[in-house]
């Protein structure tokens, strides 16, 4: 049976707080996660995250003092 580990990915931006963008989970045969996969899985989710903030929902508004 393989396991699987989930890890969860944030970003923070300056001094402001940490945000949670979402989960890696990744399968560990034999209780090993091989970097490759991990490196493969954390370009896919950072692409992802790109391709959304070119691309934002036609919904999406704009908040001016979102900062302060």
């Amino acid at each position: 049976m393989t396991a699987e580990i989930s890890l969860p990915v944030h970003v923070r931006v300056g001094a402001g707080p940490e945000l949670q963008l979402g989960t890696i989970t990744l399968g560990a045969a034999g209780h090993t996660v091989h970097s490759h996969e991990l490196r493969t899985e954390l370009a896919a989710f950072h692409r992802a995250v790109a391709d959304a903030l070119d691309h934002p929902p036609q919904d999406d508004q704009e908040v001016n003092d979102a900062a302060a």
